[in-house]
């Protein structure tokens, strides 16, 4: 199949499926295409994937390995909101904005990797994420919302980096 697109709500709810690869034709995920796929446990992009709406992922409980390629330029709005099986995260480095509340309630959330051209992370991005111990902030990052790391309890160090401009870590 040579689909361009992943219509909003194609798979929403849709309990049987576990992994999904997608052909490097996909530029673009709809809203709320995988929402609530509970036993979705990974899924692999082609490389020219673009685009990943609202809500696309969210409630994917047992989703545990989610890499995007750096073709990757947004990531909707509580698209991987509770995904409880998620350990890591590498944020692709053409995503300048990490929209609200993308990977809010992501409990089991260890390690995120940011990129050098990311300038802002919305409101609530990383609320809930209770296993977060540490974070880095890019020098780039000139814009970080209300309660980013909110609920987060177990964060012990924000690191962010010397060459910032606007935040420090004292």
């Amino acid at each position: 199949a040579n689909y361009k697109t992943i219509e909003s709500e194609a798979f929403k709810g849709c309990t049987s499926l576990n992994s999904i690869t997608f052909p490097t034709s996909v530029k673009a995920i709809g809203t709320e295409a995988f929402y609530g796929c509970s036993n979705l446990t990974s899924a692999n992009f082609g490389d020219s994937l673009n685009n990943i709406g609202q809500r696309a992922f969210r409630d994917c409980s047992n989703l545990a390995n989610i890499s995007m390629p750096n073709t990757v330029e947004s990531i909707g709005s509580w698209a991987l909101m509770n995904c409880l099986s998620l350990t890591s995260i590498s944020i692709p480095e053409n995503v300048k904005c990490i929209k609200n509340a993308t990977f809010s309630g992501c409990s089991s959330l260890e390690t995120v990797d940011f990129h050098d051209n990311l300038k802002t992370i919305e409101y609530f991005a990383f609320s809930k994420c209770y296993s977060l111990k540490t974070i880095v902030i890019p020098a780039s990052v000139t814009d970080i919302g209300y309660g980013v790391f909110g609920y987060s309890k177990e964060l012990e160090s924000i690191i962010v980096d010397s060459e910032n401009t606007v935040y420090d870590s004292r």
